[in-house]
């Protein structure tokens, strides 16, 4: 009877997320927009940007709070996506 050796090569990245990591993406995601859109809704620090009305605009740290989080977010997002291997 002939059997079948395991191949000795690491498994390839079927190139999907899986279900549990899709879900980690829209909760890291969701997660940055709330802190976003709660630092902007409560800020007054910094000078104005762009004005939408008189009660209403963007200040410079609501930029910088922006930035910051979008570049966490996106860290967060290469280790969900591409996790490091085992050494």
């Amino acid at each position: 009877m002939l059997q079948v050796q395991p191949s000795s090569r690491p498994r390839r990245h079927a190139g999907w997320p899986t279900a549990a990591q899709l879900v980690a993406l829209v909760l890291t995601w969701s997660v940055a927009a709330f802190v976003v859109l709660a630092t902007a809704a409560v800020t007054r620090v910094g000078p104005v940007l762009y004005e939408f009305n008189d009660r209403h605009g963007i200040h410079a740290f609501d930029v910088l709070v922006g930035t910051g989080v979008f570049c966490v977010a996106l860290l967060a997002t290469a280790g969900i996506v591409w996790p490091r291997r085992h050494w």
